[in-house]
């Protein structure tokens, strides 16, 4: 089982490789939560970097949503709602996982880089 608590080092102190490996890997301690097989451990442990970006994405997707609410645009942000989730990230996630290969990765990939597409289109506006 990984450890879920490091060693503080004070910052005039070198970090060793060890340490350094253990800050990288703690991606894979969530997988323990949901099981012990090796498999699903592999999986979360990719999907990781996926869902931090997404939450950072996500953010900003609601704080334009909430200034074009506020400037009385809503139909904007409806329209770019349903553009960037229904006409390109569901069709991306289904190319992705059918066409491709990339099987569950795909689609949950293509949603979850699906709110960067909408910033892009928002922070303009």
């Amino acid at each position: 089982m990984v450890s879920l608590f490091t060693k503080d080092v004070h910052p005039s102190q070198s970090k060793s490789p060890t340490q350094t490996n253990q800050k990288k890997t703690i991606k894979r301690v969530y997988g323990y939560l949901f099981s012990d097989d090796k498999s699903v451990i592999h999986f979360v442990s990719q999907v990781m970097p996926l869902v931090a970006l997404f939450q950072v994405a996500d953010g900003l997707v609601g704080s334009c949503s909430g200034v074009l609410w506020g400037q009385g645009r809503q139909h904007l942000g409806t329209a770019f709602n349903l553009i960037t989730y229904y006409v390109l990230a569901l069709p991306l996630g289904i190319v992705l996982a059918f066409y491709w290969g990339h099987g569950l990765p795909g689609p949950s990939s293509s949603s979850h880089l699906c709110p960067l597409f909408l910033t892009c289109l928002l922070i303009p506006t």
